[in-house]
């Protein structure tokens, strides 16, 4: 008995770009996550918690570090604000 194979353009391309998407979204957070411990991390924590090694110098000029982990806070910003 022969595998079934899908008709070209049916089932089969469907599943492949589900892969590729997947794939994309893959590199897509490495990507991000590279950045975060380049950009972000050394005030923000590994963690996202406001704890990173900076955080206490900038605590001492009145500078708070946010907490990129809190959903709640940071879902009500705008993309501005984020970037502020």
């Amino acid at each position: 008995m022969k595998p079934k194979t899908p008709a070209p353009g049916g089932d089969a391309a469907a599943a492949s770009k589900a892969v590729a998407d997947s794939l994309a979204k893959v590199a897509q957070l490495e990507r991000g996550g590279k950045a975060f411990i380049a950009y972000c991390a050394m005030c923000h924590g590994d963690g996202g918690n406001g704890d990173g090694d900076m955080s206490a110098s900038l605590a001492q000029t009145g500078v708070k570090v946010a907490r990129l982990n809190d959903l709640y806070m940071m879902g009500r910003l705008t993309p501005e604000q984020v970037r502020e």
